[in-house]
C-alpha cells in the first residue's frame, strides 16, 4: 500500500516539473513586460450636446502620447488634436480612440437631437358673419408649449377653442421646443 502512495506522488511530481517546464517541445510565456512609453490619453467634447433636428454640433478632442486617433459612426482617421462639424440625425455617441507606442485611450461623448416640434391649426367655419362665431383646433407634436396670437396665449398642445371675432383676423399658433420655434397659420 505504501508503494501505491510513493508511486502516486513522484508521477505528480513529474506532471508538475512537466507542466512547468522547459523540456523539449514546451513553450514558456515570459512575465509581462510594461511599457516604457506612456499611455495615450484623450478628450473629446461636442459643443452643443444638444442640437435641433437638422442643425449641427462641433466635435472637438485632444490626444496626447498617440500617433492616431479615430472616432466611430462614419468619422475614421483624423488628426491627434482637431474639430469636426457633425450632423446627427438621432441621438449619437461618439467614441474617439487614440493610439501610441504606449497602448490605447477611449472618450466618448453623446449628442442629443431634438425633434423639431410641428403645429396645425385649422378653423371652422373659414367664413363667419360679424358677432358669429368660429372653432380654432389645433395640435402639436415634440412641443414644450403652444401659444396663439390675438389675446389667446398659450394653450395646450392639443385643443380646441371658440372664438368671436370683431373683424377679419388672422390666428397663428406658435410650438415651441426646448431649442427650435414653428409658426402655423390656419390651412
Amino acid at each position: 500500500m505504501t508503494l501505491r502512495t510513493v508511486s502516486f506522488l513522484s508521477l505528480a511530481s513529474i506532471l508538475i516539473v512537466g507542466c512547468g517546464g522547459g523540456g523539449p517541445g514546451t513553450s514558456q510565456s515570459s512575465p509581462a513586460v510594461k511599457s516604457s512609453q506612456p499611455t495615450p490619453t484623450i478628450a473629446l467634447t461636442a459643443t452643443p450636446t444638444s442640437v435641433n433636428q437638422g442643425s449641427s454640433t462641433i466635435l472637438s478632442w485632444t490626444a496626447t502620447n498617440a500617433t492616431s486617433v479615430s472616432i466611430d459612426n462614419g468619422i475614421g482617421a483624423v488628426g491627434v488634436s482637431d474639430s469636426r462639424q457633425v450632423t446627427p440625425t438621432v441621438n449619437t455617441t461618439y467614441t474617439a480612440t487614440a493610439t501610441g507606442a504606449g497602448g490605447t485611450a477611449s472618450a466618448s461623448v453623446s449628442v442629443t437631437v431634438v425633434p423639431r416640434p410641428t403645429v396645425s391649426i385649422q378653423v371652422s367655419p373659414s367664413t363667419i358673419k360679424a358677432g358669429g362665431t368660429a372653432t380654432l383646433t389645433w395640435t402639436s407634436s415634440n412641443a414644450v408649449s403652444v401659444t396663439m396670437e390675438n389675446g389667446i396665449g398659450t394653450v395646450a398642445s392639443s385643443g380646441s377653442k371658440t372664438i368671436t371675432p370683431t373683424a377679419s383676423t388672422s390666428y397663428t399658433a406658435t410650438a415651441s421646443s426646448p431649442a427650435a420655434r414653428l409658426q402655423q397659420r390656419p390651412m
